[in-house]
């Protein structure tokens, strides 16, 4: 099912030939705004790992977690990516724990740039607090920010890019992200 659905979505994209980027980071970093910013901007096809999983399952992440199991939705989000490896001129926002389970990070470095948006767990524990339309991170609360950082900085630092993320407006940090990436090589 979830196969069919997100391939008929590709379909309707098209392709170009511009390198693919995929946004890392935390839930709040900015991932989704800035992969929106710059896809509107420049002609990229916008994928959003768990928006998608979240149309196709028809419930939100966390319900997704909590009702069906945090290894189900692993099985998405490697599934996922077997659909989209083949794509250009795609920006992927990807789930915060996307690129930690299987070797996924260095399978996004075959089909793309990958860039770490960093910021401090005190700048996201305040946009947490004043987000009400998540209320949990896959279950989680506020506090448990610091524990999955302190968990997937590790593989985020391995991007390909990090950038320093927490006092850029999404217009800066998404102008950042694509010089840096025309500057990558």
């Amino acid at each position: 099912m979830i196969i069919i659905c997100i391939e008929l979505m590709i379909l309707k994209l098209g392709v170009g030939e511009i390198k693919n980027i995929i946004l890392l980071g935390m839930p709040y970093s900015g991932k989704s705004s800035v992969g929106e910013y710059i896809s509107k901007r420049n002609k990229f096809n916008l994928f959003d790992s768990d928006e998608l999983i979240e149309k196709i399952e028809d419930m939100s992440t966390n319900d997704i977690c909590l009702s069906k199991g945090e290894e189900f939705f692993k099985n998405d989000e490697c599934e996922l990516l077997g659909i989209i490896k083949d794509q250009k001129n795609m920006i992927l926002a990807c789930g915060c724990g996307m690129p930690c389970h299987d070797d996924i990070l260095s399978k996004f470095k075959k089909i793309g740039i990958t860039v770490y948006l960093k910021v401090p767990i005190e700048i996201l524990n305040e946009r947490k607090e004043k987000d009400s339309s998540k209320t949990s991170v896959k279950g989680k609360g506020v506090n448990d920010l610091s524990e999955l950082l302190g968990k997937r900085s590790k593989i985020y630092q391995k991007a390909d890019i990090t950038i320093d993320a927490e006092k850029l407006t999404i217009a800066e940090l998404s102008s950042k992200v694509i010089k840096k990436v025309k500057e990558y090589k």
